[in-house]
Parts: C-alpha cells; structure tokens; sequence
C-alpha cells in the first residue's frame, strides 16, 4: 500500500470500478488531486504499468482513462468534465430534480456546518447546478438584505453560478473571493483553528498576547471568519464578544495594536460595538 497520502488518494481514484465514486473522490479531494504533483503520480504509474507490462489490459485502459479525465477536470472543471464523459446522464440529473424540492436542497447546502462541508455537498448534489436555484438565492438575498447573512448569501450565489459556467473549482475560488477567505482548504483550516484559539483564550490579557504572537489574524480572512461566526451567534451572548473582537482587528490592522485594543474594551461596554 503506498505510504505517501497524496499518492494513496490518487490511487483510490484511479482504480475504483466505479466512475461515480471516482468523480466523488476528485470533486471532494480537488485541491489535492487537481494538483500538478497527483497528475504527475498518476501519469508516471501510468507509464510504469506499459513500460513493465504488469496488470491486465483492462486496468492499463482504465488507469489511462482516469489520467484524461484528470486532465480535462483540471481544464474545466469536475462537473463540467463529467458532464462531457456523460452527457445524457447529467442531463437527467439536471432535469430529474422536482423544482419543489430544490428549496429545501438549498437550505441543506447553506445550513452545512463548515465552508469545507458546504463545497462537498455541492460536489454531491449536482442538481444545486439547476438554474432554478438562482431565483431561489435571489429571494433569500432580498429577505436577509442588510442582514449578516446577505453577505454569504451573495457569495453562495456567485458561487453557483460561475461552479455552473466554469466548473466547481472555479466556483469554489469565486465564493472564496467573494467572502474574503484562502480558496486553499489547508490554509483556510489553518486560519480557521488560529482565530478559535485566540478566542478561547483564558482572559482578555491572554487574547492580547496571543494576538501580539499571531500577527497572522490581522489578514482580513480573519474578520471573514469571525463574521461568519457571528452570524451563526446571532442573538446569543457570543456575538458581542466575536462582534468586539471583529473591531479589534480591524482597528489594529489600520491604526495598531494598542488602538484595536482600546477599540476591543470600549465595545464591550455596548450592546452593538460600533465599525470602523
């Protein structure tokens, strides 16, 4: 068994009898597998297996399938490279989706816990792609309009609609810019784990020391990730805290530390701490 993960990862693609299940591991591992280095593994194995002459030729053919699919994945995108292997089969999935159902397809998509569980029930609710969904996020846009959430909502939409036109990756970067937060998962979880350790520090002394150690949480995907945090506190005694320490960095990153910190203290004197 390989020991390299990423190699392990391209190989479970690669050789699953299923076309669904390989589609579901690039669509859920993309940032992975849509790498330069998973191509350049998958290719060499690939070669390997023609130049050694080992396996039956049914598993060579497959393996050179998976690599142009790869390929053409990384060209397009997984939904779009699927829906060029298999034209007839997304189209019934397209049209197979009862319209009365997609709102409450959307609002299991939106109500996902993380970003990360959010991009992998796209990957395996295709039907979010039907055009329909656009009027369905149009209406949520309208009604939480100058709400916490229109932000994400917005992004959600962008996020459908360029996933629809150029591929669930480029779908997948458009959100992520649209939202202000790294399109790499490692480094969005990274960012993601820093903020929730700074917050469950002991006291307010210890947040300013770990933010004093941590200059990393001045880059604005910081303020992104407490503004979602926020908003999933709404109305509960954890948004005055996350809303204050949004302001604390904030102000740091534009007038310094010691100001965000002033900033941090007067906002927990009120009820709604006041932007910048």
């Amino acid at each position: 068994m390989p020991t390299d993960p990423l190699l392990r990862d391209v190989m479970a693609y690669a050789t699953t009898q299923s076309w669904e299940t390989a589609r579901d591991i690039l669509a859920n591992n993309s940032a992975k597998l849509l790498s330069d280095r998973a191509e350049q593994l998958l290719h060499s194995t690939v070669v390997s297996m023609q130049f050694l002459g080992t396996g039956n030729p049914t598993a060579g053919a497959l393996l050179r399938e998976r690599e142009a699919f790869l390929q053409r994945a990384r060209a397009i995108g997984v939904a779009a490279a699927w829906a060029e292997r298999h034209p007839t089969q997304a189209a019934a999935a397209a049209t197979a989706t009862d319209p009365l159902a997609l709102p409450g397809l959307v609002g299991n998509w939106l109500d996902t816990r993380t970003y990360a569980d959010q991009r992998a029930f796209l990957a395996s609710h295709l039907a979010l792609l039907d055009p329909l969904t656009d009027r369905i996020m149009t209406t949520l846009i309208v009604q939480f309009q100058g709400k916490d959430n229109e932000q994400f909502l917005h992004a959600s939409l962008v996020w459908l609609q360029t996933a629809r036109a150029s591929g669930l990756d480029a779908g997948w970067r458009a959100f992520c810019q649209e939202m202000g937060i790294p399109a790499d998962p490692a480094e969005a979880e990274r960012l993601l784990q820093l903020v929730l350790d700074w917050l469950n520090s002991q006291t307010f002394g210890e947040m300013y020391d770990f933010l004093k150690g941590h200059p990393e949480l001045l880059k604005p995907q910081a303020d992104s990730i407490l503004e979602a945090l926020a908003a999933q506190y709404a109305g509960q005694k954890e948004e005055k805290l996350l809303r204050a320490s949004q302001l604390w960095l904030q102000r740091s990153r534009q007038d310094g530390m010691e100001a965000g910190w002033q900033a941090f203290q007067l906002a927990l004197l009120y009820d709604q701490p006041q932007s910048i």
